[in-house]
This record gives structure tokens, sequence and C-alpha cells, in this order.
């Protein structure tokens, strides 16, 4: 009966050895995550009062939600990828974009102060 103990038990540690090893190489490791990198650009930054600008994005993150802000502008906020703005007033105006990479990625804003010249 001991014998059999004996050789229970080296099976019993031979299974939990072997379990251990598939548990422990199974798991997924976690990557570091990449920095978000964002900018963007404007199709012109030196307008007359009335015109119209449109916004374009760049980021190295293909899924993002976007949340832009114009001071001055009309509208004065968009979460449009490409929004269109409408400035009336002159002066020089500020345009902040912020990017959140999804799902539960990292996020990121880049403020450009007076980029937008009205005359």
């Amino acid at each position: 009966m001991k014998v059999l103990c004996v050789k229970s038990g080296r099976l019993s540690m031979i299974v939990v050895v072997v379990l251990s090893f598939f548990v422990l190489h199974s798991c997924k490791q976690e990557e570091p995550e990449k920095e978000l990198i964002i900018d963007f650009s404007a199709t012109q930054s030196d307008i007359a009062v009335g015109d119209t600008i449109g916004f374009h994005p760049s980021s190295n993150y293909s899924m993002v939600n976007f949340h832009w802000t114009f001071s001055g502008g009309t509208p004065d906020e968009s979460s449009n990828p490409t929004p269109a703005v409408i400035y009336n007033t002159p002066g020089q105006y500020a345009v902040s974009l912020t990017v959140i990479a999804y799902p539960d990625g990292p996020t990121s804003t880049k403020t450009k102060q007076q980029f937008i010249t009205v005359h």
C-alpha cells in the first residue's frame, strides 16, 4: 500500500508540475501600452471673417474617439473626426484635439495656441 501511495504521490506531483507549467505559459503577457501620438492640420489657418476651415487629425492608433475644441469658432466643439468650422469674429484662436484610443487605450491632448488667424 505504501508503494501505491508513493506512486500516487509522484503522479500527483507530476500532474501539478505539468499543470503549473501550462498555466504559467498560457497566460497572456501584456505588452506595454504604446504612446498615443496625435497631431492635426487645417485646410488653412489665415482666413477672412465668415470663412470655413476643415480640420484633419492624425494618430498612430487606428481606433480612436475625437474631441475637438475651437475657441472663437462655430461649432465650438465637435466629435467629428474631420470637422468644418466657421469663424465670424476677427482674432487669433486656439484649437485643441483630444484623442481617446479604445477600448481602454491611452488619451492624448494637443493644443495649438493662436493657430487660427481671422481678419
